[in-house]
């Protein structure tokens, strides 16, 4: 089974943590579900690592609850690789 990575796009303009296989599947998810440029149009691409990731995923959790009484469902721990688990809140 393929481990999951976890990618933020630092120089773009909307905030989005991605899990994905690799950097290329993770600009490809950040294009389609977020910026809507061409994949040659994103900057750079910083690989985190899982605690980082998850401490992000905890953080936007715990605002949802507060702010919105909201829980996430198990994206983060889920099997599915390739997805968009967190996006800037412009696009809520």
């Amino acid at each position: 089974m393929t481990k999951a990575k976890y990618y933020n796009f630092p120089d773009e303009d909307y905030y989005a943590l991605i899990k994905a296989e690799n950097e290329e599947k993770a600009k490809k998810i950040y294009v389609d579900q977020v910026s809507g440029d061409d994949v040659s149009e994103i900057g750079k691409v910083l690989e985190i690592s899982e605690s980082e990731a998850r401490k992000q995923w905890d953080e936007a959790e715990k605002y949802a609850e507060e702010k919105y009484d909201e829980k996430f469902d198990d994206s983060f721990e889920g099997d599915e690789i390739n997805c968009l688990l967190l996006i800037d809140s412009y696009f809520a």
